[in-house]
C-alpha cells in the first residue's frame, strides 16, 4: 500500500464538481484557493471551474484574498491517466505566476478519482490522500462565491474561443493567476481552522439558514482577527440578527446581536459557554425564535 505523507481536504460537493469536469476528451484545468493548516496540509475552499477565463480567475482570487484571506494554493487539471504525467506537474509548477512558491498543490482528476500532489521547494513532490469534508462549502454560496457575488459570468474571451482544441487543452501550462503569494495560514486557535472545524462551521450555517428569510445568511470574516460573523433576517423578515463567533467558540460564547442596523434598538446578547458547538447554536436559534415569534 502506498504511503501518503499529507492530506488534502476538499468538500464533497467540490469533489463531485471536479469529476464532472472530466467528461470530455479536452483537458481542463482551474485554480485552487484555500489555506494551509498548521501541520502543512492544504484545505481547498474554492475551486475555479475550467470555463472561467484566466483574467476573471485573477479577479476572483483578489476578492477571496481581500475578503477572506484565501490564497492561491495550487491548480487542478483533468488527466487521462492518474499514473503518469509527473513531468507535466513539474511543468505546471515552473510556469506558476509569481515565482517559486513554498508549497504548491496539484489535483489530478479523472472520472473516478482525485489524486493530490504537493510540491515543496520547487522540485520535490510527494503524493497524498484526499479527504472529503461533509456539508455545504460556505464559499460556494451566492453571497460569497466571487463568480456570483461580483456579477461576473463564466465566459471566454473571443481570443480564447478562437483557439484550437489542442491550445485550449494546454491552458494549464500557461502562467497561472496568483494574486497573493503569502501563506494563508488560518490562526491555529480559530475554532474552524482545521478540517473538522470547517465541517462544524458548515453545519452552523445550515442551522441558521433554516430560520432565515428565504434561507439567506451572509457570512463574513474579519481580515485581522479572522473571526467569523453571520447575518440574516428572521423568517418573517421583521428583525435582523447577527452572530459574532469568537476565536475559541463555543468555550467562549458567541455574541448574538438583535437589530444591528438600528443603533437605538440594537441589543447585544453575550451567549453562555458550551462544550458542544451544536448546543451553542441551538440555544441561539431558540432565543431568536422566541424573540421573533417564530
Amino acid at each position: 500500500m502506498a504511503e501518503f505523507t499529507f492530506t488534502a481536504y476538499v468538500f464533497q460537493e467540490d469533489v463531485r464538481k471536479l469529476k464532472s469536469e472530466t467528461g470530455s476528451a479536452v483537458p481542463k484545468s482551474g485554480s485552487l484557493f484555500g489555506q494551509w493548516t498548521s501541520t502543512g496540509n492544504p484545505v481547498v475552499h474554492y475551486i475555479v471551474p475550467s470555463a472561467v477565463y484566466r483574467a476573471d480567475s485573477e479577479r476572483y482570487g483578489t476578492k477571496l484574498w481581500d475578503g477572506y484571506r484565501l490564497c492561491h494554493i495550487g491548480e487542478w487539471r483533468s488527466v487521462r491517466s492518474l499514473k503518469r504525467q509527473t513531468e507535466d506537474r513539474r511543468h505546471l509548477l515552473s510556469n506558476f505566476k509569481g515565482g517559486n512558491p513554498k508549497r504548491f498543490l496539484v489535483l489530478d482528476v479523472d472520472v473516478t478519482d482525485v489524486k493530490p500532489y504537493l510540491f515543496e521547494g520547487g522540485t520535490q513532490w510527494r503524493s497524498g490522500k484526499l479527504e472529503s469534508l461533509e456539508g455545504e462549502n460556505p464559499f460556494n454560496r451566492s453571497d460569497v462565491d466571487p463568480q456570483q457575488s461580483t456579477g461576473q459570468h463564466i465566459h471566454q474571451s473571443s481570443h480564447h474561443q478562437g483557439q484550437s482544441t489542442a491550445a485550449q487543452g494546454r491552458d494549464w501550462l500557461r502562467p497561472q493567476p496568483h494574486p497573493q503569494l503569502q501563506p494563508a495560514d488560518t490562526r491555529n486557535s480559530q475554532w474552524y481552522s482545521d478540517p473538522k472545524g470547517n465541517e462544524k462551521l458548515g453545519k452552523a450555517l445550515e442551522e441558521f439558514k433554516k430560520i432565515a428569510y428565504q434561507n439567506q445568511v451572509e457570512m463574513s470574516r474579519d481580515i485581522n482577527t479572522q473571526d467569523i460573523s453571520m447575518a440574516f433576517k428572521d423568517q418573517n423578515a421583521i428583525k435582523r440578527w447577527q452572530v459574532h463567533f469568537p476565536f475559541n467558540f463555543p468555550r467562549m460564547g458567541a455574541v448574538l446581536i438583535e437589530n444591528p442596523h438600528l443603533p437605538s434598538m440594537c441589543k447585544k446578547l453575550q451567549q453562555p459557554t458550551y462544550t458542544n458547538e451544536n448546543q451553542a447554536v441551538k440555544n441561539m436559534i431558540s432565543h431568536i425564535k422566541r424573540s421573533s415569534f417564530l
